[in-house]
């Protein structure tokens, strides 16, 4: 993609397990990387949960696979869902990743800081779902508009002056990479590959 020449400069949060992307890598090599990685390498260690099905429902179709973390030991498998969508472009798409306001338990969001219009900025997110103790989020998003229409999206879990631990609110860990397209196939589909990695923490997730 275009303009990704940035590496990535804001620090993950500091625990001892949080991912922490390559210093020597962009958003979209990170991306680039997971995505030439075969799902039929042993190896590797995906594990395909769901193939596509032969025929749309909903006009919707996914293909999810999971593998352990084995570079920061997180405990929380990293996830890869390749999907298809008719009816939806990639702009429709974005805008649900940077205005995640249908999110369960959406409580606030806001901008804190923009380094570059529409391709580089920093939000702040606050979820919280029945019976579990509110989370925040620090997100650093990463965007990146191809000249054929596709759109990378990046978000990561950042730290930001202006995004302080609260007292009663959990940090968590999110990262999501996204690469949207319409299908050269399939007239009025958009096809995308996504990788999320989440860490909600907290002993309230705890269970015998």
């Amino acid at each position: 993609m275009g303009c990704l020449c940035c590496k990535y400069n804001h620090r993950t949060l500091p625990s001892d397990n949080d991912p922490m992307p390559d210093p020597n890598l962009t958003e979209w090599q990170i991306f680039e990387k997971l995505v030439g990685e075969s799902l039929d390498d042993p190896s590797i260690g995906w594990q395909l949960k769901r193939d596509f099905s032969p025929t749309y429902k909903n006009d919707f179709k996914v293909r999810i696979a999971v593998k352990p973390d084995k570079v920061s030991g997180n405990p929380n498998y990293i996830l890869r869902g390749d999907l298809k969508y008719r009816g939806v472009r990639p702009e429709d798409h974005l805008k649900a990743l940077v205005d995640p306001v249908d999110l369960p338990g959406f409580q606030e969001m806001r901008e804190v800081q923009v380094m570059e219009p529409d391709a580089s900025f920093i939000k702040y997110l606050r979820v919280k779902a029945p019976g579990l103790t509110a989370r925040d989020h620090c997100w650093k998003y990463t965007i990146d508009r191809g000249e054929d229409g596709s759109i990378f999206c990046c978000i990561r879990s950042t730290t930001h002056p202006d995004c302080p631990v609260r007292p009663g609110v959990i940090r968590a860990y999110y990262y999501n990479a996204t690469l949207m397209t319409m299908s050269k196939d399939e007239p009025g589909v958009m096809c995308f590959t996504e990788f999320i990695q989440q860490d909600l923490k907290g002993a309230d997730l705890k269970t015998n």
